[in-house]
């Protein structure tokens, strides 16, 4: 289930306003580390943010944002708490 963001680096995969198209992708990645889906309102909409980490520095993140990307998610990107 979606929880509260928690400081640090992450790669965020994807961002999805049904929650079950986020846990999906939450399974997909889940050989790559700890995944988590975060839940946030957006312009008054509720999006669940599918985020890879907390990633201990910023060369970790571009590698871990490489493999999310060669998985076919070209939208991924780097995002700090």
């Amino acid at each position: 289930m979606p929880g509260p963001a928690v400081p640090g680096i992450f790669v965020q995969a994807g961002a999805f306003s049904d929650a079950s198209n986020a846990e999906k992708l939450e399974q997909q990645l889940s050989s790559l580390g700890t995944v988590s889906i975060v839940s946030a309102m957006v312009n008054n909409a509720q999006l669940y943010r599918v985020r890879l980490g907390p990633i201990a520095d910023a060369a970790a993140a571009d590698a871990l944002l490489g493999r999310v990307k060669g998985l076919g998610h070209a939208d991924a990107t780097i995002v700090r708490e």
